[in-house]
């Protein structure tokens, strides 16, 4: 990607990585889900290097690929009785801290947006405090999961408040995001999400933060 410093690709890539080890490690280092994580980071890798992503006129929209079979997959976990046996083995503490990983998505997309490659709308700037969600993580891990000091109902709101803010930048992307869809930002749309490693962000980071708080709410 031009224009973009290898430290900013670097910090998008271990962020991934960082997410994908605690959620492996909350699967109590599932073979299976070590797999399945190569295979999707594989395929997304080979997309993105290969250009894929880059042709922006298609329809539907390429930029689906990366959002639509992560959820259809979170569906089936929740639906199927293997899945909710699943997530019932779960370590609530490590989903929780997955969330710490937001700390540098949030100054990565501020430093993508210095350098032109995603909206204001996008950074707390213009009004995403996403940054909140993984500078709490680790009070709600010490206090809610491992000291569990915190009453079900804090667990409730702070699980319900961060999903909001995941919404609302999230949201935001896909309706930035160059498309025959696109709504908001045509004069800095997001780019930065068409290449590698940056579309990780929504193909593998995004979703383990949503699954992630969606267990925990499971398990209150």
């Amino acid at each position: 990607m031009e224009n973009v410093p290898s430290s900013l690709t670097l910090l998008f890539a271990s962020s991934t990585f960082i997410s994908l080890f605690f959620f492996w490690k909350a699967a109590k280092y599932s073979r299976s889900i070590f797999l399945l994580a190569l295979f999707w980071i594989g395929f997304q890798s080979a997309l993105a290097v290969n250009g894929f992503y880059l042709q922006t006129n298609s329809f539907p929209p390429r930029v689906g690929l990366m959002i639509i079979p992560p959820l259809i997959a979170i569906l089936l976990v929740f639906l199927l009785p293997n899945g909710k046996r699943f997530t019932d083995g779960l370590d609530p503490k490590m989903l929780c801290l997955i969330h710490t990983v937001r700390i540098p998505v949030e100054i990565g997309l501020y430093a993508l947006f210095t350098i032109g490659l995603v909206p204001a709308d996008m950074t707390f700037e213009g009004g995403n405090f996403d940054i909140f969600s993984g500078l709490s993580a680790p009070f709600i891990y010490w206090f809610g999961y491992h000291k569990k000091q915190l009453n079900h109902l804090w667990l409730l709101i702070w699980n319900l408040l961060c999903l909001a803010l995941l919404f609302n930048v999230v949201s935001k992307g896909i309706l930035s995001a160059p498309s025959l869809v696109q709504q908001l930002n045509f004069n800095q749309p997001n780019r930065a999400v068409l290449y590698f490693p940056i579309n990780f962000l929504p193909a593998i980071i995004v979703p383990l933060v949503l699954f992630s708080h969606l267990v925990l709410l499971r398990k209150k």
